[in-house]
């Protein structure tokens, strides 16, 4: 069973990957590097407001930095520490963007500090920009990361959010701690054992449609897996599913570590 929930990378270049833990995520927020890097921003904005520099050089200025920050990768660690899409485990975790709003802290506190229960809501902190507030929630149940985003915006009642943040693959630019304003490490770092169960069958179900395009790649992958364990995980995820005619594609791959493959539609 997957032991952390997400990853961190030294930059957005950066293609080796470390299993997030809450000393590493608070000792990143805590470094001179990062507190550096958002202080040089925030002056930059500042000469932006007083006319001093463009908006061009400013954006130019901010988009040179963040290539500079730590990065965390709330929707997924990454099998081989490479951070695609083909080698992403999700972590039942989403990302959600508010951009381009003057005063993010205001925003927060309006629309999202009295519902976080209701939300599902982890972390909620300032975005390097300075203008914009990310939310990281736990997904409803059955939704994937579109979905989880497109009804996270619709309890904000935002038609404008940014629909590029549905990529397992998506990272998140690591904030000083006085940018935070909400954090739940409890469910931010771990997972319950009903979590587990279903993540796990994702994985199982995605693997297994690989299976029918590239059968070979798959055994090495199934060959480690256990039978009984995915078995169980299948059967919880299938209850949640039923009625999702995407997971149901049937192949007669007699490895498939999650075992619905060859079940009866």
């Amino acid at each position: 069973m997957k032991k952390y929930r997400f990853d961190m990378f030294s930059s957005v270049r950066s293609s080796l990957a470390e299993h997030c833990i809450r000393e590493l995520f608070w000792k990143t927020a805590d470094s001179k590097q990062v507190g550096d890097i958002h202080a040089s921003i925030e002056d930059m904005r500042e000469k932006c407001y007083r006319g001093e520099v463009s908006k061009e050089d400013l954006a130019t200025y901010r988009a040179e930095q963040k290539k500079l920050l730590p990065v965390f990768t709330f929707h997924a660690t990454f099998k081989n520490g490479r951070r695609r899409n083909a080698d992403a485990v999700p972590s039942g975790l989403s990302m959600y963007d508010i951009d381009h709003i003057p005063d993010p802290v205001g925003y927060y506190e309006m629309f999202v500090k009295d519902r976080i229960e209701e939300l599902g809501i982890v972390l909620a902190h300032k975005t390097p920009s300075g203008e914009g507030l990310r939310l990281v929630f736990t997904i409803p149940g059955g939704k994937d990361l579109a979905e989880a985003q497109r009804w996270m915006s619709e309890q904000l009642g935002d038609a404008n959010y940014d629909q590029s943040v549905k990529d397992l693959a998506r990272c998140s630019f690591a904030v000083p701690r006085d940018y935070i304003l909400y954090i739940d490490e409890e469910k931010l770092f771990s997972m319950d054992n009903g979590q587990l169960t279903i993540l796990h069958c994702q994985l199982s179900l995605r693997e297994c449609s690989i299976a029918t395009s590239s059968p070979s790649g798959f055994a090495k992958q199934a060959a480690s897996r256990s039978r009984a364990s995915a078995t169980t995980a299948s059967i919880a995820w299938l209850r949640i599913c039923a009625t999702s005619r995407t997971i149901m594609k049937r192949c007669s791959f007699r490895s498939c570590p999650a075992m619905v493959c060859r079940r009866k539609r």
